[in-house]
């Protein structure tokens, strides 16, 4: 049975918005003349459902200053109340309008429009990324591993985790891409082990396990599938080369974006677990490099209902790698810039179709 669910109708930029007004002074240090207070929001629309969120940052003269200043908001009724902790969510569809004071200075305002759930059938089958931050240096990455995988087995082809490896302070991973400093300036990853849940929120190992249920859980209850992915890999021998078709679909219509990674098994590396150092430790779905232009991918511009859009994707083999044990992860974003569905198969001649809700 086809299930309904909220569609997060929400249409997110994929930057912060940025306002500023010109001002001068601050306490404690002088400052130079034409100095700014300013107010950043993370995106301009949300969804009223009471989760989705805007998380808003203070600057004075490019210095985040947020946790001393104090945001006011405006409702569409009119009345106004000091916003906690710099994040905004709500059940109350509306213009919302934002603005920071810092030392006597008020920013210019900030207009956050928040949109009204609309109920849409599940048609695609919906799986969830998990982007497992890990380290060769870091001692409880290997236990955070294993938990992901035992929530992984028990949601079966529901979970595909990513694992995006990161220097440590004093030694390097090399086992390290371009992706993790990605997600940290997206996220600001406050140490390993971490996770990324579909590029939507960042928890820490303090609470890992239950934050990523609980970010598994949302995926699933308020961010539907509205596109469905299909995918065709094949290496040639000759070329050195991976190549890669990837099929979308979306019986809602609308703005996509595709991102497609090398993963690869089995890598034998040294491990930091639990204090000693393990010289032949087994990594899995180790992120071995991505291949759109950034995390949020690149666009299939706008769908129409139903209709198939293709893409290719391409990439040379690397000496380092093992062909056989390569895989390719696919997803889609949509417009509010999260993550609405992956899929992965094989990279050495591999597929996966389409794949519906029963």
């Amino acid at each position: 049975m086809k299930r309904i669910i909220n569609l997060l109708t929400t249409c997110a930029l994929a930057f912060p918005v940025f306002m500023a007004v010109g001002c001068s002074g601050n306490s404690g240090e002088e400052e130079p003349v034409g100095n700014e207070v300013s107010l950043e929001a993370s995106k301009t629309s949300v969804v009223a459902n009471g989760n989705d969120q805007v998380t808003f940052t203070v600057k004075s003269n490019g210095k985040d200053v947020t946790a001393s200043a104090k945001i006011s908001c405006t409702d569409p009724s009119g009345e106004e109340k000091e916003l906690e902790n710099a994040t905004f969510s709500t059940k109350t569809a509306g213009d919302y309008t934002f603005a920071a004071t810092y030392d006597s200075r008020t920013s210019k305002t900030v207009k956050v429009t928040a949109t009204a759930p609309v109920q849409v059938e599940e048609k695609y089958f919906r799986r969830v990324c998990v982007m497992d931050i890990t380290g060769t240096w870091c001692t409880n990455c290997p236990a955070a591993g294993q938990t992901l995988e035992m929530l992984a087995q028990n949601r079966p082809d529901r979970m595909v985790i990513l694992a995006v490896h990161g220097d440590g302070p004093a030694e390097k991973d090399p086992m390290t891409t371009p992706v993790m400093d990605m997600l940290d300036k997206m996220f600001t990853i406050s140490g390993f082990p971490s996770v990324v849940v579909d590029l939507r929120e960042s928890i820490d190992n303090a609470g890992l396990s239950s934050g990523v249920i609980d970010a598994y859980d949302l995926s699933r209850e308020e961010y539907p599938a509205t596109c469905g992915l299909r995918v065709e890999s094949s290496y040639n021998e000759s070329t050195g080369k991976i190549d890669i078709t990837v099929g979308i679909t979306s019986n809602t219509g609308g703005e996509y974006r595709l991102a497609a990674i090398i993963l690869e098994d089995g890598i034998t590396a040294k491990q930091i677990q639990d204090g000693y150092e393990k010289p032949d430790f087994k990594h899995f779905n180790v992120v071995r490099k991505l291949l759109s232009s950034n995390l949020v991918g690149d666009s299939a511009g706008t769908l129409e209902a139903d209709k198939e859009k293709t893409m290719e994707f391409s990439t040379e083999v690397d000496s380092e790698w093992v062909v056989d044990n390569l895989r390719v992860a696919v997803y889609a974003t949509d417009s509010s810039g999260f993550i609405n569905n992956i899929v992965e198969c094989k990279a050495k001649n591999g597929s996966c179709d389409y794949k519906y809700n029963e």
